[in-house]
């Protein structure tokens, strides 16, 4: 019967979304009591619909107000080189003791990896080989648990590494940070992955459908994955942990599909 507010904008802040609401609002006859105005408001009565109307626009426009100072102070910042946004793996700030922001500098464990990465890349070193070894060292990677090579190579590509300031996708210069590699082996790392039409070996589609999803029979702990038998040529699915069971993947595919269907 009523719906309690503790203002306006706290329905939306977008201008359709409210006028839909208030809508919905008048055709259900439920009414809107806004507690900051100490009012209920009634959406069958046209000074009352435009009261609220008017509200969600002052709402809507302090909105695209903040978003807008926000924007031109990222800007700002960017422009004199001061780091904004999520913090990137190898690096941490350090601030005064009013919380304001001092400098930018490396991490020193992370900045290691950094440098490792990097020089491996350019070194023309695979991006999987480096995500093996560094979960062969039992390295974190930056979102915690193993590397993967889509994680090495978004990581070494970031021009932050170089010393260079990115804001909304464009380089905008210098940050006013030191670089944890040198530009020059960055730029050579960069170029090597984003060279147009390179070779890639990281297809991460399932060469089969099943590949993870079929328990193996046998030792009841591994999962059957696909693989070429040498002898035919021909795929399979073979267990992972005892490699004791192993099953042709059209035969296999074949009973399954048609029992999931069903």
């Amino acid at each position: 019967q009523v719906l309690s507010l503790w203002e306006a904008s706290r329905g939306s802040r977008k201008v359709g979304e409210w006028a839909d609401f208030l809508d919905l609002c008048r055709r259900k006859k439920v009414l809107i009591r806004v507690i900051s105005h100490g009012r209920t408001y009634d959406m069958s009565i046209r000074r009352d619909w435009r009261t609220l109307i008017d509200e969600g626009v002052d709402a809507a426009d302090e909105s695209e107000k903040i978003a807008e100072r926000t924007r031109r102070g990222k800007r700002k910042a960017a422009t004199a080189g001061r780091p904004v946004g999520r913090l990137a793996y190898g690096f941490k700030r350090v601030y005064n003791e009013r919380g304001h922001f001092v400098e930018q500098v490396e991490h020193p464990d992370q900045a290691l990896i950094v440098r490792e990465i990097i020089a491996g890349i350019a070194a023309r070193k695979a991006a999987g080989q480096i995500a093996r070894e560094l979960n062969a060292r039992r390295v974190p990677a930056p979102e915690g648990g193993p590397w993967s090579d889509r994680q090495v190579r978004q990581l070494a590509i970031k021009p932050s590494y170089a010393g260079r300031r990115v804001h909304q996708g464009e380089e905008v210069g210098d940050g006013c940070w030191d670089p944890i590699v040198d530009p020059t082996v960055w730029q050579r790392a960069y170029a090597l992955l984003t060279t147009p039409g390179r070779k890639r070996n990281n297809d991460s589609r399932l060469s089969h459908w099943l590949t993870g999803a079929v328990t193996c029979g046998v030792c009841r702990s591994g999962t059957l994955r696909a693989v070429v038998r040498a002898n035919t040529g021909m795929a399979a699915y073979q267990c992972r942990s005892c490699f004791r069971v192993s099953a042709s993947a059209r035969g296999l595919e074949s009973v399954v599909e048609p029992a999931i269907l069903a």
